[in-house]
């Protein structure tokens, strides 16, 4: 397992630990945010792999191979949902690698669309406007199996798709 050293102290005081790296699989339709998402998390503490190609080239069962070969803990998924055929080729991605949690980031408004992302597995959709905190945080939470999105948001988009 990976680990990244992480160096906390609170009044000049300094402590350095080993922290696991958490493996998150980045997958995203466009080159350049993909590499300026996993450039972002480098420096915490996230083990970030990608499949070096957008991921409109990605079928279902390849994205079960990569992560089986792989072995993320966790997987981020990218997405605008304004084109409804590639929104269904990402969620048959979520439906067919339902190994690991899904988080998707989108900056499609809150709506149906995100309904559509819950029930085809995703553990949370959040819009791209939150912070780098707060996406690190939420691959974290994801991971572990904690809640991201509260409940009746879910439900509310869900019930919209």
């Amino acid at each position: 397992m990976s680990t990244i050293a992480i160096e906390q102290g609170a009044a000049g005081a300094s402590t350095r630990r080993r922290v696991p790296l958490i493996r998150v699989l980045v997958l995203c339709d466009q080159y350049l945010t993909s590499e300026a998402i996993r450039v972002a998390l480098r420096h915490r503490p996230f083990e970030l792999l990608g499949v070096g190609q957008p991921q409109r080239a990605v079928q279902p069962r390849q994205a079960a191979r990569i992560v089986e070969d792989l072995q993320p803990q966790v997987g981020l998924l990218v997405q605008e949902m304004t084109d409804p055929s590639r929104s269904r080729d990402a969620q048959k991605i979520l439906q067919h690698v339902e190994s690991i949690p899904w988080l998707v980031l989108t900056g499609s408004p809150e709506g149906p669309a995100w309904g559509g992302f819950l029930a085809a597995g995703a553990r949370a959709v959040l819009p791209m406007t939150i912070g780098l905190n707060q996406l690190a945080d939420a691959l974290v939470k994801v991971s572990n199996g904690v809640e991201v999105m509260a409940q009746y948001r879910r439900d509310d988009v869900v019930a919209q798709w």
